[in-house]
């Protein structure tokens, strides 16, 4: 064998090169604890959102609608075509109360199914031209051939008694205050509090209406004449209430003069004087028991023995008593489960300068 070294050199091994590890991430930001409570309250309440909706779907799937805008819970069953439908009003009357009526209004007047209606009453009144337009509205189902029953809860005084008057007959619970048979306006004077902080208000008014455009203005002491106007023009108020009261109750009505000791002028000047007065169109408040007296209820008893009357007058032997009630929207709904809110915009601070005339009884005025 030939032992002579190649002639061909072994290449040279490469040197091995390491590359050095990369460096590690930078640690994440510790977040403020301050950061992680807003975070936590976002949570929550995005929960409280999403559960909130799908109750809400729940109560209004169970519920279901009968009539669009409209709920219908049967309070007891009969034959559809003698239906006696049942409607609360509730609380103050003002325009939503007003508007809620004509829903339920429109609802039952062409009903023919509809042969008698209950209107369950708890409220101290309200406005007079609200109080108006129901009682409009019960008066045109009256006129539509519907037996209707008034059924007093606690309270049915003032506007709860306007609308109550063209019922064919009127139950009152035990306990139920009613009449306040009167009108009354009202306006907050703001004078002296402007003064004590240094504030005055500058009313510029056209020179034609000088005298009488700025009536009952809450920046200044009204004038003995405004005074005077706007007591003639309750006055014009009340006399319409009496006979809204007299029309509806007839022959049931029952008045007495009473007496009563009043002292007038102020200073050396007073003096105490006899007066005279109309009851029940007194203003005054009375209980079941006095207002039947007066004929200003028929009988003393509950919503059921009401709705039971309403179908006997109506002549049905198989009465169906529907309570229908006003189906809230969505957002209406989202609206009261959160809770009321205490608002002060431009209406609220406009509905407490603007005087109102008022079928309300509200003895803590």
């Amino acid at each position: 064998m030939n032992d002579t070294p190649s002639s061909h050199p072994t290449p040279p091994i490469p040197p091995i090169h390491f590359s050095p590890p990369p460096p590690p991430p930078p640690p994440p930001a510790k977040r403020s604890l301050f950061g992680k409570f807003l975070s936590l309250i976002g949570f929550l309440v995005f929960l409280g959102s999403i559960f909130m909706n799908i109750s809400l779907l729940m109560v209004l799937a169970m519920e279901g609608i009968s009539v669009p805008g409209m709920k219908k819970e049967v309070l007891q069953s009969g034959d559809d075509d003698q239906t006696v439908a049942v409607y609360r009003v509730d609380g103050v009357i003002d325009s939503e109360a007003s508007d809620r009526f004509s829903r339920f209004h429109r609802h039952v007047a062409d009903d023919e199914k509809v042969k008698a209606v209950v209107i369950a009453v708890d409220s101290p009144g309200g406005t007079v031209s609200d109080s108006e337009q129901i009682h409009r509205m019960i008066s045109d189902l009256k006129n539509r051939g519907k037996k209707v029953v008034v059924s007093m809860g606690g309270l049915a005084a003032s506007g709860g008694y306007y609308i109550s008057a063209p019922a064919d007959e009127i139950y009152a619970e035990p306990s139920t205050i009613t009449g306040s048979i009167g009108v009354i306006t009202g306006v907050l004077n703001l004078e002296g509090t402007l003064d004590k902080v240094g504030m005055k208000m500058t009313i510029l008014k056209s020179s034609h209406a000088e005298g009488w455009k700025d009536m009952l203005s809450s920046f200044r002491e009204p004038q003995p004449r405004e005074k005077e106007y706007v007591v003639s023009l309750l006055n014009d108020m009340q006399e319409q209430f009496e006979n809204v009261v007299k029309e509806g109750r007839g022959k049931k009505l029952q008045t007495r003069q009473e007496t009563y000791q009043a002292v007038v002028g102020e200073g050396p000047d007073a003096k105490e004087v006899t007066k005279t007065e109309t009851a029940p169109f007194n203003g005054k408040v009375y209980i079941a028991s006095a207002a039947q007296e007066y004929g200003l209820v028929d009988e003393i008893g509950f919503l059921d023995d009401a709705y039971h009357r309403a179908a006997v007058l109506a002549g049905l032997s198989k009465p169906n008593v529907v309570l229908y009630k006003r189906h809230p929207s969505f957002f209406e709904a989202l609206g009261e489960a959160t809770g009321p809110k205490i608002q002060l915009d431009a209406k609220s601070i406009q509905n407490a300068q603007t005087p109102q005339f008022l079928m309300l009884w509200k003895p803590q005025w």
